[in-house]
């Protein structure tokens, strides 16, 4: 899998910079969230010029995906997740589902990587969808996260197709595990963040969650 830096055809020195940027970018939006912190805020805290920030990054959208990209891809630690080959396609799902919900402590890594990812997928969902940062997060990052899990989920739903276990359109399938994956997260993150914050919680409306995206995709 690609780490950020190889995106970027760059000296030593100049990625170096690039890392603190983003590691303190991190911190900061983790904290406040992006639509709070300015780029002058991350130059200072990096002990940079902001003219020099802007060399690496003409805007903080470009900066926001940059630093999305490096969260998710150091956080992915669901690649043991195993199903048996004997088990219909709709089996398969659900105990991918299952695996991410029981595994979401390693999964999110700690409080401030989950806070990151929520703000995150605020923040993305406001961006103006024609803005080079948006397109370049969703038509060249997003295929480079390759990550293990989507792709057994990809499978999963392919053979519960084959197998008439699953009643959703083939061409469908990438649009379906993308939903699968962003909706449990999006809730799995909510939740340890209520618990981080020591706010009480219904963990069943999870359990529940999960029920009915199974149900939907169900033949049964």
């Amino acid at each position: 899998m690609k780490r950020i830096e190889d995106f970027y055809n760059e000296s030593p020195t100049k990625t170096h910079t690039r890392h603190l940027i983003i590691n303190t970018s991190v911190e900061l939006f983790s904290e406040s969230g992006m639509d709070a912190v300015s780029m002058v805020e991350i130059a200072k805290a990096c002990k940079i010029t902001t003219r020099n920030l802007y060399r690496y990054y003409p805007n903080k959208e470009m900066l926001v995906v940059d630093t999305a990209y490096h969260v998710i891809t150091m956080s992915e630690h669901l690649d043991d997740i195993t199903v048996n080959a004997e088990d219909s396609g709709y089996e398969c799902v659900r105990k991918i589902i299952e695996n991410i919900y029981k595994e979401d402590e390693n999964l999110t890594l700690n409080f401030g990587i989950a806070k990151f990812i929520m703000y995150f997928d605020l923040y993305i969902s406001k961006m103006d969808k024609s803005h080079p940062a948006f397109v370049l997060y969703t038509t060249r990052y997003v295929k480079a996260m390759n990550l293990p899990i989507k792709t057994k989920l990809y499978s999963a739903l392919k053979k519960g197709i084959e197998d008439g276990s699953i009643t959703i359109p083939i061409s469908e399938i990438e649009l379906y595990e993308e939903y699968i994956i962003q909706s449990l997260l999006s809730i799995l993150l909510r939740v340890k963040i209520k618990e981080v914050e020591n706010e009480s919680i219904n963990s069943s409306l999870v359990e529940k969650h999960i029920e009915v995206m199974l149900k939907y995709i169900s033949s049964k």
